[in-house]
């Protein structure tokens, strides 16, 4: 119910940790289309299915972009 639609692109790029070192990978991202109503509820129901992507995927972090606000799980 707090999703509307999906549409995942293939894309590639890259992060740089904190001893400088960069990284890339093969990633997706994954654009999600919600009712606006209630942006609190949206921005946890986000950073929890992060969370849950990050731990089964075996991720050091995942990014999550609500308008302009940006976090990392």
């Amino acid at each position: 119910q707090t999703l509307g639609g999906y549409t995942e692109t293939a894309g590639h790029g890259g992060w740089i940790d904190a001893d400088g070192t960069l990284f890339e990978d093969a990633l997706y991202v994954i654009d999600i289309t919600a009712p606006l109503d209630d942006r609190e509820k949206l921005r946890n129901f986000l950073i929890t299915l992060a969370a849950e992507v990050k731990e089964t995927l075996r991720q050091q972090a995942v990014y999550v972009k609500l308008d302009k606000a940006v976090a990392f799980v």
